[in-house]
């Protein structure tokens, strides 16, 4: 498989990305975080709320699809919303660097169709 990278960050960019995320990941506060006591802690706080139902599209790369754990676990978020989508991509784990055409026309739509949702449930409230 070819990979189209047209889209993703120049050299510059890609280094700046990487200082900025090593900042925020490489400090003591992060380090002390990731004692296990604090991960299963916040783990079993995470697992112990009600998904939200929310409206969302995730996306799921090939990379990923053979994780049986990681599917199932979008496709439970997806299915939790009254309004959610699983889109599975041909392409590398960064499905945004990869894919971000298609992710553009996705989320333009998505937003659209919230605003009329929106429209429409104002419109109802004012009748």
């Amino acid at each position: 498989m070819s990979l189209d990278y047209s889209g993703t960050l120049s050299t510059e960019e890609r280094q700046i990305l990487t200082e900025i995320t090593m900042h925020i990941i490489c400090n003591d506060t992060v380090a002390r975080e990731q004692e296990a006591k604090v991960l299963f802690a916040v783990n079993d706080e995470l697992n112990s709320a009600p998904l939200p139902d929310v409206p969302m599209i995730l996306y799921l790369s090939v990379d990923n699809s053979g994780d049986e754990l990681w599917v199932n676990s979008m496709q439970t978020m997806a299915d939790a919303s009254s309004d959610g989508t699983l889109i599975q991509l041909d392409c590398g784990h960064n499905v945004h660097s990869f894919e971000y055409e298609r992710i553009s026309e996705d989320m333009t739509e998505f937003i659209e169709n919230l605003g009329k949702q929106l429209e429409s449930l104002e419109n109802e409230e004012s009748t």
